[in-house]
């Protein structure tokens, strides 16, 4: 583990992987780095499958987990979405 918050156990990925996989985004709360928050999304090929992954990192004193919800992730959905569609078009 890298930090006290870092996902460890087995059932604990699991679970997170599920989460991930359920919402289409995933969201890491300072589990690399104390402070670090980082928000990723998809970028798929024409048929759905995913190919890459695009992220954003913050220190977590200037965004919230709610910021990297409200104001991040409609606006990197949007982008993965255009990528994805320039690319596999």
């Amino acid at each position: 583990a890298k930090t006290s918050r870092t996902l460890h156990t087995p059932e604990a990925l699991w679970e997170c992987l599920m989460q991930v996989r359920q919402q289409g985004w995933c969201i890491v709360d300072q589990e690399l780095e104390q402070g670090l928050r980082s928000l990723a999304v998809p970028v798929r090929d024409s048929s759905g499958r995913v190919l890459a992954a695009m992220n954003v990192s913050t220190h977590a004193g200037r965004a919230t987990i709610a910021d990297l919800e409200k104001r991040f992730l409609p606006l990197m959905l949007g982008a993965s979405r255009e990528l994805s569609q320039q690319l596999f078009a």
